[in-house]
C-alpha cells in the first residue's frame, strides 16, 4: 500500500462507522447534485455576462456552455465503467472535488476566453464522473430496504428543482458588480464544502461482487478509445452545426464520428462478446483441455472489460427507451433554450426575468415528481400512461407556440400554464422510465447503464441545442418592429419543428412493452 493509500484510509476513518448516517450522506450526495445544473442552466444565464467582460464574439462565447457539454456527453460512458471498477463513491468524490476547482479557475481568468472554454471542458470531463455514480450510491443503500424508490423520486426532485433554480442563481449573478464570476465563486465553495464533509463522513458503498474481481487495467482500451472518440466527434458537429451547416467543421466530423463509434461498438459486441461466448460454450463441453482457463490465462480478449456490455441490449425496453430519451431531451433543452431567447430578443428581458419567467417549467417538473404514483400508474398501464403523458406534450408545444408580443397578457394565456404542464408530463415519463430500466439492470452494470443513458441524453441536448442555434440564427438587440417580427416567425419554424420530434417520441413509445410493478415482480 501506497503513502498515499495509507493516508487517505487514516483520514477516511476519523469519524467511526457507527456515527455515520446514510441518510445523512444521500442528503449531501443530492445537494452536490446540483452543482451540474448550475454549470449548465447557470451558464446559460450568464452568457451575456462573459460575452461582454471578454469581448468576444457569439459563436466564440458559445463554447463556453458548448465544451462542457462536449466533454461531459463523450466521456460519460468511461465515468459509468469507472464507477462499476474502481467504486462509486471514490469516483463520485473525485469528480466533484476536480468539478469545484475548475469553478474557481474559470472564475479566476481575466482575459483568455479560449482559456476559459478549455477549462469548462476540464470542468465537463469531472462532471461525467459524477453523474454515472450516483444511482449506484441509491442503490447501495436503499435497494434492500425497499426505500429506492424513495431515493430516485428524491434525485429527481433535486435535479429537476436545480434546473430552474440555475437560471434564476445565473440570472441574478449577472447583474452583479462581478458578472459571471458570482455563479463560479458560488459553484466551487458548494462544491468544496460538500467534498470535505462526504469525505469525512460518507456512509460506505457495497461494492459488488462481480465488480471486485475486475480491475482497471482490464477496460478494453481500443474499444473504449473508439467509442469515446466518436461520440467526441458527432457531438462536435452538432454544435459546430448551431453556428453553420455549411462549415466543414460542422458536416465532417458526424459522418466520421459515426463511423468510428460504430467500429467501436463492432469492437465490443460482435468481434469480443462473440470470442467470450465461443471461449463460455466451449468450456461447458467435455474436452481433454479446459479450453477457457487457457483462454484466461494466455489471451487478452478474454479479461477485456468492454464499455458497452452485451447484456444492456437485453434490459426489456432498452432499445426503445434510448430511443425516446434522445427525442425527449432534444425538445426539452429547445422548449427552454426558446423560452429564454425569445424573452430575452424580443420582449427584452434581463437575464433573472427571463429566467424567473421559465419557472413554470421547474414547477412542473417539481410537482410531478412529488404527484408520482408508480403504483396507480403501473396499475392503469405503464405503457400508456407515458405514452400519454408525452402526446399531451404535443399539445403543450402547440399551445405554447401561439405565444404572440402583440397580444395583451400573451405570457399569461399561451406560456404560464402550458409551460407547466410541459414539465409536469415530462416529469412523468422521467419518472417511470428511470425506474422500469435500472430495476431491471444488474447492480454490476448499473453504472455503465446510467452512463450510456446520460451520453444519449447529452447527445439529445447537443443536437436541440444546435437545432434551435440554426434555426433562430445569429440575433442582435431589437430595434424595429420589423426586426421583432423577423425574429418571431424564426422562433415559430422552431415549434414546428419541436412537434415533430415529439410526434416521432410519440410513436417510439408505442413499441414499449407493458411491465409490471416492481412488487409484482418480486412476488412471482
Amino acid at each position: 500500500m501506497s503513502f498515499l493509500d495509507e493516508l487517505d484510509k487514516k483520514l477516511g476513518s476519523i469519524v467511526p462507522l457507527e456515527r455515520r448516517n446514510k441518510h445523512f450522506s444521500f442528503v449531501l450526495i443530492l445537494a452536490s447534485m446540483t452543482l451540474d445544473n448550475l454549470n449548465v442552466t447557470g451558464t446559460l444565464s450568464v452568457y451575456a455576462s462573459i460575452k461582454e467582460h471578454f469581448g468576444a464574439d457569439t459563436p466564440t462565447t458559445t463554447w463556453v456552455l458548448s465544451a462542457y457539454a462536449l466533454t461531459l456527453g463523450a466521456f460519460i460512458m468511461l465515468g459509468g465503467k469507472a464507477t462499476d471498477i474502481l467504486g462509486p463513491k471514490k469516483v463520485f468524490l473525485t469528480g466533484v472535488i476536480v468539478s469545484s476547482f475548475m469553478s474557481l479557475i474559470v472564475a479566476a481568468i481575466e482575459k483568455q476566453i479560449i482559456a476559459l472554454i478549455v477549462i469548462r471542458a476540464l470542468q465537463g470531463m469531472a462532471a461525467s464522473l459524477t453523474i454515472p455514480s450516483i444511482f449506484p450510491i441509491a442503490f447501495s443503500y436503499y435497494a434492500h430496504g425497499g426505500k429506492l424508490g424513495y431515493a430516485i423520486l428524491a434525485m429527481m426532485v433535486v435535479y429537476t428543482g436545480s434546473a430552474g433554480l440555475g437560471l434564476v442563481l445565473g440570472g441574478a449573478f449577472a447583474l452583479t458588480s462581478i458578472g459571471y464570476k458570482a455563479l463560479y465563486y458560488f459553484s466551487f465553495a458548494i462544491g468544496f464544502v460538500l467534498t470535505a464533509i462526504l469525505y469525512f463522513t460518507m456512509y460506505p458503498v457495497e461494492t459488488q461482487e462481480e465488480n471486485k474481481k475486475v480491475s482497471l487495467k482490464n477496460l478494453d482500451i481500443p474499444g473504449t478509445a473508439m467509442i469515446v472518440v466518436g461520440i467526441l466527434l458527432i457531438i462536435l458537429g452538432l454544435t459546430e452545426g448551431g453556428e453553420s451547416w455549411k462549415r466543414p467543421s460542422a458536416y465532417v466530423p458526424i459522418p466520421v464520428g459515426v463511423l468510428v463509434l460504430l467500429a467501436g461498438a463492432w469492437f465490443e459486441l460482435v468481434y469480443i462478446q462473440n470470442y467470450k461466448d465461443k471461449i463460455d460454450r466451449e468450456s461447458s463441453e467435455s474436452l481433454p483441455i479446459d479450453t477457457k482457463e487457457k483462454a484466461e490465462g494466455n489471451d487478452w480478449r478474454y479479461d477485456l472489460l468492454m464499455l458497452i456490455p452485451r447484456q444492456a441490449f437485453q434490459i426489456t425496453n432498452f432499445v426503445q427507451f434510448v430511443l425516446s430519451v434522445f427525442f425527449c431531451c432534444i425538445v426539452y433543452i429547445s422548449v427552454l433554450t426558446l423560452a429564454v431567447q425569445y424573452f430575452q430578443v424580443i420582449e427584452g428581458d434581463n437575464p433573472l426575468m427571463a429566467g424567473l419567467k421559465t419557472l413554470p417549467l421547474t414547477v412542473g417538473l417539481f410537482v410531478g415528481v412529488l404527484l408520482n404514483n408508480e403504483k396507480l400508474i403501473y396499475k392503469i398501464s405503464m405503457k400508456w400512461v407515458i405514452t400519454g403523458s408525452q402526446a399531451a406534450n404535443v399539445f403543450m408545444i402547440l399551445w405554447m407556440s401561439y405565444h404572440n408580443y402583440h397580444v395583451k397578457n400573451s405570457y399569461w394565456k399561451f406560456y404560464f400554464v402550458p409551460l407547466f404542464f410541459y414539465g409536469f408530463f415530462f416529469n412523468t415519463f422521467f419518472g417511470v422510465y428511470f425506474n422500469a430500466i435500472m430495476r431491471n439492470t444488474p447492480g454490476h452494470l448499473q453504472g455503465v447503464v446510467s452512463g450510456l443513458l446520460q451520453t444519449i441524453a447529452q447527445a439529445g441536448f447537443c443536437l436541440g441545442n444546435a437545432l434551435m442555434a440554426t434555426l433562430i440564427g445569429v440575433t442582435t438587440i431589437v430595434v424595429s418592429e420589423l426586426q421583432k417580427q423577423e425574429y418571431k416567425e424564426r422562433f415559430q419554424r422552431c415549434n414546428y419543428v419541436l412537434l415533430g420530434v415529439q410526434a416521432a417520441m410519440v410513436l417510439v413509445m408505442l413499441a414499449l412493452k407493458d411491465q409490471k410493478a416492481v412488487e409484482n415482480e418480486e412476488s412471482e
